[in-house]
């Protein structure tokens, strides 16, 4: 894995984990 890949990865978790906080509260 190169760090491009590596940031794009942490990206989509960090983004995943902000979607998914906010249905639990919003939901």
């Amino acid at each position: 894995m190169n760090w491009e890949q590596i940031k794009e990865g942490i990206w989509a978790a960090a983004a995943l984990a902000f979607l998914v906080k906010f249905w639990m509260l919003h939901g």
